[in-house]
């Protein structure tokens, strides 16, 4: 092997390693992270937009069109318009990291304060019945399938260690020979 296919495969490795880095990171905060940057690169014009349901919340991002109305998109990737205009005297528009933020309730279509005003569809006591739900369900996995899955993972990843191996040798022998 030549000195740059060597840094080919480094660099095709370090790739990888952040490509899964950056989408394992957007994976675990649910959309915030790349919803962030989109904010925080507009320079202002978008806002984040909190979207919360009855069991979960997530975010996108939004924008002031018109004046006095929020444009966003949200699960099924229609876009949602919601009036600003409110009767209360508090700005529903705050800042969370750097950004303008707004809450909106999913499933009213309404926006909501920042102390969480104009919510009825939280309802803490369905949330504490399902969090106690999840909490003593009986698990998908016994102990025994759970060993049964690793192992077949461990016998997997040494199958694509071994065949490496092999095709290493193989051109290795291959070059010998052409020699």
């Amino acid at each position: 092997m030549s000195f740059n296919d060597e840094i080919i495969k480094v660099m095709v490795s370090y790739f990888a390693v952040i490509i899964i880095a950056f989408f394992s990171i957007g994976f675990w905060f649910r959309g915030l992270y790349l919803s962030f940057i989109k904010t925080k690169l507009s320079g202002g014009r978008k806002i984040l937009t909190n979207v919360k349901m009855p069991t979960h919340n997530y975010f996108r991002v939004g924008e002031i069109i018109e004046g006095n109305f929020l444009r966003y998109k949200d699960y099924g990737g229609s876009f949602k318009l919601i009036n600003l205009d409110s009767d209360n005297n508090i700005n529903p528009i705050y800042r969370m990291g750097t950004v303008n933020c707004i809450n909106v309730d999913g499933v009213k279509g309404v926006i909501m304060t920042p102390n969480l005003e104009g919510v009825d569809t939280y309802d803490p006591a369905k949330i504490d019945l399902l969090y106690k739900r999840c909490l003593y369900q009986p698990p998908v996995f016994d102990n025994k399938e759970k060993l049964i899955l690793g192992l077949l993972a461990i016998i997997a990843i040494g199958l694509i260690i071994l065949g490496y191996v092999d095709y290493i040798t193989y051109k290795a022998v291959a070059g010998l020979n052409a020699v």
